[in-house]
């Protein structure tokens, strides 16, 4: 007999018992996707949005890169502004400028996308629509900008007394400076986000005060910090959404009413799921990332093996800034682990899991495992995917997903969430 020179490694030792692959963007015909109407939107191969039809899923690529993302999950949303797209139409006002429509290809792909000209040089240009909002709850405005002969772009949140103004850089694709109107809100911040061809999609994320018609603004400026601009400048604007949620989600198009992108839900059931699941010990191993950071009682769920309620589930999630691995029986809990100082809103986690009655462990981008030992497992009989039955939405994507019929060690749960 000849001994081996090295020892096998984690992967060697297991192979997954299930391996779903989402960034190759093809779903398992064990999985399944619902989602009502035809509202919802991804960025495609190419690095176009496009729509995607019910109850199918939506493979998000990078508009840049056009890698795969993996697979999209988002909650329920609705678009409050209407004519997203078509800024020369009613209810959208102008000042001194004009909307010329359909004259540069937008995000989409298609040539809907209009010219914003300044016709009289000063601080009166804009594109204006007014919403009433609830009172103290969080709203996110976007919209997408591409430079021509003007360089910046500027959003303002105002409700007749306070306000905030947003500049946005969209020659290097920066966010600028920001000003108080009068008092201003809470809470606000803002992002912008390159979606290829030289557009950005801007956005501006505030808490309101109270019921009141909020009049949003749009426009073009000279300079960062400056509302003027020179008579003749040009950009280009598509695609306007306001959403109540402390995040932007993927584009929702209107035309004369507001619209909902209802939710994703995904999940494994029946023999497509007891296929593959041991119900006395197992490990999952997935890739994922959400759009936010989660705060107060807020959880984005990655996966949950339950029995179609929130009481007996084995899960991963992030929660109050952190990512967890969680066993609850019952309702009560056999084991919380919580990596600390990983969670970036964003950017790809990979979480490992292992349970076993007395025995549980989670490790995070391969940190040193988190432990319990004392717990018992809960029956299950599903796995949902991005979100905790119909609740609790990732708002993100996952990437890859797999499990193991054993309760990996905890050397192993490391490595592989490496």
């Amino acid at each position: 007999m000849i001994t081996p020179a090295y020892s096998p490694t984690a992967t060697e030792r297991v192979l997954p018992r299930l391996a779903l692959d989402f960034t190759t963007a093809t779903l398992d015909p064990r999985v399944t996707v619902t989602r009502a109407l035809n509202t919802a939107t991804r960025v495609n191969s190419s690095g176009f949005i496009e729509t995607v039809n019910a109850d199918l899923p939506r493979f998000d690529f990078d508009p840049v890169t056009k890698v795969c993302k993996g697979l999209l999950i988002e909650e329920a949303r609705q678009n409050l502004f209407l004519q997203s797209a078509a800024f020369n139409t009613s209810p959208w006002t102008v000042g001194t400028n004009s909307i010329t429509p359909d004259t540069v290809t937008s995000p989409d792909g298609g040539t809907n996308a209009d010219t914003f000209t300044v016709t009289s040089g000063g601080f009166g240009a804009f594109s204006r629509q007014t919403a009433t909002l609830l009172a103290n709850t969080a709203y996110t405005l976007t919209c997408f900008f591409k430079k021509d002969t003007a360089t910046f772009a500027n959003i303002t949140v105002f409700d007749g007394t306070d306000g905030n103004r947003y500049w946005f850089n969209l020659a290097n694709g920066t966010v600028g400076s920001t000003a108080l109107v009068n008092a201003g809100y809470v809470n606000v911040s803002a992002k912008i986000e390159n979606y290829g061809q030289d557009w950005y999609r801007c956005s501006v994320t505030f808490t309101t005060r109270s019921t009141t018609a909020f009049t949003l603004f749009a426009t073009f400026t000279d300079a960062d910090g400056s509302l003027f601009v020179t008579n003749g400048r040009t950009g280009f604007i598509w695609g306007a959404q306001l959403e109540a949620g402390s995040f932007a989600t993927s584009y929702i198009p209107t035309t004369t009413s507001s619209l909902t992108r209802n939710a994703d839900v995904v999940q494994m059931t029946g023999t497509n799921f007891s296929s593959w699941y041991n119900a006395s010990e197992g490990a999952f191993v997935v890739e994922a990332s959400s759009f936010s950071p989660p705060s107060g009682s807020l959880l984005y769920w990655v996966l949950s093996a339950n029995d179609g309620a929130t009481s007996n589930t084995i899960n991963v999630a992030a929660f109050n800034n952190l990512w967890i691995g969680s066993v609850a029986v019952g309702g009560v809990s056999q084991a919380d682990l919580a990596q600390t100082g990983v969670y970036t809103a964003g950017a790809t986690a990979k979480i490992a899991l292992g349970y076993k009655a007395n025995s549980f462990a989670a490790s995070v981008n391969s940190l040193t495992p988190l432990t319990d030992s004392s717990g018992s497992v809960p029956s299950v009989n599903r796995l949902d995917l991005g979100n905790l039955s119909g609740i609790f939405y990732l708002d993100g994507h996952i990437r890859k997903l797999n499990y193991y019929p054993q309760r990996l060690t905890n050397a192993e749960l490391q490595a592989f969430s490496k």
